[in-house]
């Protein structure tokens, strides 16, 4: 897989075959609550909109957020760019 960076200079991943090594060294569980920590990040835009809603508490977004770096080697805000614009224009904040 070709390794793309972002205008931050960020890695971004292109495409969902990353998850494979990620399952071979992690539980589905952590898996699977990480994707859902980035679903909610982008549904709702990101750290301070969560902490608004009152969804996660300031340490559960860092915690999370340390968590999904470590596992997924890239910030949940550089994690698929084109689904997490979807997300957000679904929720409504296109």
């Amino acid at each position: 897989m070709k390794a793309v960076r972002n205008s931050k200079g960020q890695l971004v991943v292109g495409s969902i075959p990353v998850i494979g090594p990620v399952l071979a060294h992690h539980a589905g569980n952590t898996t699977q609550r990480l994707l859902g920590y980035w679903m909610l990040w982008h549904s709702f835009g990101g750290q301070e909109a969560l902490l608004k809603a009152g969804i996660i508490s300031r340490a559960g977004v860092y915690n999370q957020r340390a968590e999904f770096k470590k596992v997924f080697k890239i910030d949940v805000d550089a994690l698929w760019p084109e689904i997490a614009a979807a997300v957000a224009k679904s929720a409504g904040r296109s």
